[in-house]
């Protein structure tokens, strides 16, 4: 009676052992698992970040060159393959230099800084890219839009009494 008491018991610690075992291998699987994926979420993030701002202005938060490029060449695929029209409008700050020369460049960057504002604020569609091009100047993608559409935006854009 004692002898198969015993065996009964070395049996349960064996299982108790055996399953003690199995959970852990589990809980360290799931944590491992856990781990990996709050890595790839991390590193995606901060892809993401650097995509950003290696695709933007620092100063006036516009797209830059390089995002303008990126979104010239595929605006100009979706116009060989599927026949849509584009528009570009290039934007000139009128005396810019000399605004910026008699007041500092400190006023150029906030007077570029509400220029890129105000162009933001009305170019609306999220396919269009504005775009810091070069110093003061100022582009515009327009993406599936024909040259009459493309006039009435850039009349908006200059604002009224320009």
């Amino acid at each position: 009676m004692i002898h198969l008491f015993l065996s009964m018991l070395v049996c349960a610690c064996f299982s108790l052992r055996s399953n003690h075992q199995f959970e852990l291998a589990e809980r360290q699987g799931f944590l491992l698992k856990l781990r990996e994926t709050l890595r790839a979420d991390r590193l995606r993030i901060e892809g993401t970040s650097l995509l950003e701002l290696s695709n933007s202005d620092p100063s006036t938060l516009l797209s830059n060159r390089r995002a303008f490029d990126a979104k010239l060449a595929e605006l100009w695929c979706q116009t060989q393959n599927h026949g849509q029209p584009f528009s570009l409008l290039m934007i000139d700050v009128d005396f810019f230099k000399k605004f910026n020369d008699q007041d500092g460049y400190l006023s150029g960057d906030t007077c570029l800084k509400q220029v890129a504002g105000a162009l933001r604020s009305n170019v609306i569609r999220e396919e269009d890219v504005v775009v810091r091009y070069r110093g003061e100047e100022v582009s515009v993608l327009l993406a599936v839009c024909k040259a009459r559409a493309a006039a009435q935006i850039a009349e908006r854009l200059r604002g009224p009494g320009s």
